[in-house]
């Protein structure tokens, strides 16, 4: 399976650290992605997607079996703090994108890094003007993060504001299978994570947390330290079917 972690660092200790590895036995191609007007000011008004395309050793090269990456997030614009979605792809990116409408490909934006992104700056930044196909067949992760304040459930100005929770480092792995007959896809997906049910609580507000039998209160610092059972191990089975014209010619 795939995993990854991140690292949220107190101010004086910026930048924030993703790190990727690929423990199957395929080649992933991670994506991060942000929308700029979701992100902050700072980050830009618009609804453009910004993305780091990530790689180990080189561009294009994704991660292999066995392979460890870690992203070093830009410190110029805080754009990846707030709400961040992870892409792992199991397809060729580049091959991937070649087939996707114009909008949902990756526009390199020359920008250079330092300290680079990632080792021998395999890793690179972009813009698109919308998201990648939802619950893509080549899709095989995503996670969303939200930086919030407890006491009102609004984002921090500052994503490291030292007077909120600290942020947990975790790692949470996916795998799945497609299968596609004609214009049906059926996914079956297992995920899970060793975030603990009471940081769970803390980072999503599970306003239904409480005890769980054989978990018990796991006290956090907020919400009076009940657990939540929205993290944890879940297997999630989907059939879809294309409707589009063209796949029904």
């Amino acid at each position: 399976m795939a995993s990854w972690r991140r690292d949220l660092r107190p101010p004086s200790s910026l930048p924030t650290l993703c790190h990727f590895y690929n423990e199957l036995s395929i080649t992933v191609y991670p994506v991060i992605t942000v929308v700029e007007k979701e992100n902050g000011a700072a980050c830009g008004p618009s609804a453009d997607l910004r993305r780091i395309i990530v790689n180990r050793g080189a561009c294009g090269a994704g991660i292999p079996t066995g392979g460890i990456v870690t992203v070093t997030l830009p410190e110029a614009q805080h754009c990846r703090y707030s709400a961040v979605r992870i892409y792992l792809f199991s397809v060729d990116l580049t091959e991937f994108e070649t087939r996707t409408p114009a909008a949902d490909r990756t526009v390199p934006d020359g920008a250079t890094w330092n300290p680079p992104l990632c080792p021998n700056n395999a890793c690179w930044t972009g813009t698109a003007a919308a998201q990648y196909p939802v619950d893509a067949a080549a899709q095989l992760f995503e996670h969303t993060m939200i930086s919030q304040n407890p006491a009102t459930g609004s984002a921090f100005p500052n994503p490291n504001n030292p007077n909120g929770i600290p942020y947990a480092d975790y790692s949470t792995w996916n795998v799945g299978v497609g299968f596609t007959w004609k214009v049906f896809t059926l996914d079956l997906r297992y995920s899970d994570t060793n975030l603990s049910k009471g940081d769970c609580n803390a980072f999503t507000s599970d306003p239904t947390a409480g005890g769980i039998p054989g978990v018990g209160p796991a006290l956090t610092a907020i919400n009076g330290g009940p657990a939540s059972s929205w993290c944890g191990a879940s297997f999630i089975a989907k059939l879809s079917a294309d409707l589009t014209l063209g796949s029904l010619k």
